[in-house]
């Protein structure tokens, strides 16, 4: 049964070596970013923290929307930030967008609904499960639900980049009414959630982890 309300998440290590130097990169820039945001990106003072910024908010909304619209060819200039950072447009479509950041990471999210999210370090353990793991523990502190109760599932998908459908969260032997979503990249893992309204207050310290919103001044803006 669908979902009403729907979330994605993208976390970006900000210290992988690998990406230092990719806002210099023309091809890179032309195939991710449309051309206002190539432009607004050639004029920002911190031109890493920007082209990341603008990255994780198209992944996280490619996430929502394939579960929201279906299956979906995944083009990144197709999804169109926001010059403020606050929306991604996708065709006729815009979901509400939300950038954080924490020591060494940027995490974007994209939710039809009220939603939360946590960051976390991965420590020597593969990605998937502490990315699991996570979510349970942040679902169960925001919904009454049993941390001990709860799984994650991918069904089989095709015409999916590898075959699998997006996470889908079970408690017990049912799926449970919640919408999620995982990332990992790097050192980091990140989990996030849809959450009724009743519970958004005293979740949203929890799981943001106090972050500091990214500041885009007007004048980098086109």
């Amino acid at each position: 049964m669908p979902l009403p309300e729907y979330v994605g998440n993208d976390v970006v290590d900000l210290d992988d070596p690998a990406i230092v130097e990719h806002h210099s990169n023309r091809r890179f820039v032309a195939r991710v970013c449309a051309l206002e945001e190539q432009h607004a990106l050639a004029r920002a003072a911190d031109q890493k923290a920007h082209l990341w910024s603008l990255f994780a908010a198209k992944e996280a909304a490619f996430k929502l929307a394939v579960k929201r619209l279906g299956p979906l060819a995944f083009a990144h200039r197709a999804f169109v930030v926001s010059d403020d950072f606050s929306a991604v447009r996708y065709a006729e479509h815009r979901f509400p967008l939300s950038l954080a950041t924490g020591p060494g990471w940027l995490h974007a999210l994209v939710s039809t609904a009220s939603a939360v999210f946590c960051v976390e370090l991965l420590q020597g353990e593969t990605p998937g499960a502490t990315a699991r793991e996570a979510l349970s523990a942040l679902v169960a502190r925001v919904s009454r639900l049993s941390r001990a109760r709860l799984r994650v599932e991918r069904e089989r998908s095709h015409g999916s980049w590898d075959g699998l459908g997006p996470p889908r969260l079970v408690c017990g032997k049912r799926a449970a009414a919640i919408d999620v979503s995982l990332s990992h990249d790097g050192r980091f893992v990140a989990a996030a959630a849809i959450v009724r309204a009743s519970a958004s207050q005293n979740a949203s310290a929890h799981s943001r982890k106090q972050p500091v919103e990214i500041d885009v001044p007007s004048g980098e803006r086109p």
